[in-house]
């Protein structure tokens, strides 16, 4: 069964993610969103194809309105290759 792993870049956005919010709301808030967003990216084990094809085997999928997902699904994974907020500032 494929697994999902993130990438150390998606790592980092989802770090930058959770301060981002930790700073404009609290802890609670941005653990929340993060749960969230983990859970989505556990359903494209299920929905590999979900999202819109971006090209040489990437797909993107938006989370949230204020998100994108970008990932690369093969056989044995889902690679999330970014998790990108609208409410970056850089």
């Amino acid at each position: 069964m494929p697994a999902i792993e993130f990438t150390p870049e998606a790592r980092a956005d989802l770090l930058a993610l959770y301060e981002l919010i930790f700073r404009e709301a609290d802890a609670a808030r941005a653990g929340a969103y993060l749960d969230r967003i983990e859970r989505c990216c556990a359903a494209l084990l299920l929905f590999p194809l979900a999202g819109r094809d971006r090209g040489e085997g990437v797909r993107s999928l938006g989370f949230e309105r204020r998100a994108s997902i970008i990932y690369r699904p093969d056989q044995d994974r889902i690679l999330i290759l970014r998790v990108l907020h609208a409410g970056r500032t850089h």
